[in-house]
């Protein structure tokens, strides 16, 4: 019988010495999931990546397990403080591509501070025990999308705009993760990129009828 992954942390911090404690940990898990990827990993490594003893990570996780869910948790949670923070900043008087295009401009950013993080949280790091938590940070990140395209109804097509929101979700972390992950020097280098994902998502929200197409003439 496969080995059940231990992906809880053992205790939580409370005090705010034990609270750096952990920042410092899951930041130094991060640097080893991007120089190393996952299977390299190890609480040995960690603890000498970090500064600390062996002990100190065993006082907060019980495996690697444990922290790299800790890391997949505040990496998703950073996720949605990018996202409100780039609608905070969005002017009410903005159109909706305008709207799009700061959303997806914030996405791209955050995404490549650290591109070789990203590729080892999505194809490396078993996703058992952690999909839950990672759904549920998304499903908030949709839903400020959500509230976003019901405050423009009229600007909108889809009349659901939670359904709306979800697809908008999954297509585009389909294009940008796809695309970052591959090859993240090149959407950096890009001057064409964030514009273009901005025009296919606009143009599925777009309210206004597609172009009448020219019948073919008969021979």
């Amino acid at each position: 019988m496969a080995r059940r992954l231990r992906t809880q942390p053992r205790k939580l911090p409370t005090q705010e010495r034990a609270r750096a404690t952990v920042a410092t940990l899951l930041t130094a898990t991060e640097r080893l999931l991007s120089r190393k990827g996952y299977e390299a990993l190890t609480t040995n490594a960690i603890a000498a990546e970090a500064g600390v003893s062996i002990g100190s990570v065993y006082q907060y996780f019980p495996t690697k397990e444990a922290i790299v869910a800790a890391v997949v948790d505040r990496f998703c949670a950073r996720r949605i403080d990018d996202l409100t923070r780039s609608m905070a900043t969005i002017s009410p008087t903005a159109t909706l591509r305008e709207v799009i295009r700061g959303v997806v401009s914030a996405t791209v950013a955050a995404h490549l501070e650290n591109p070789a993080l990203v590729r080892v949280l999505l194809q490396e790091v078993p996703r058992k025990g952690q999909l839950e938590r990672v759904d549920a940070i998304l499903d908030h990140g949709i839903g400020i999308v959500a509230a976003a395209l019901a405050a423009r109804a009229e600007e909108v097509r889809p009349r659901n705009t939670e359904l709306a929101a979800r697809l908008l979700a999954t297509a585009t972390r389909g294009m940008l993760l796809h695309e970052i992950v591959r090859d993240p020097d090149w959407v950096r280098d890009s001057p064409d990129f964030v514009d273009e994902v901005t025009e296919i998502l606009a143009r599925y929200l777009d309210p206004s009828p597609p172009p009448s197409r020219a019948p073919r003439a008969a021979f």
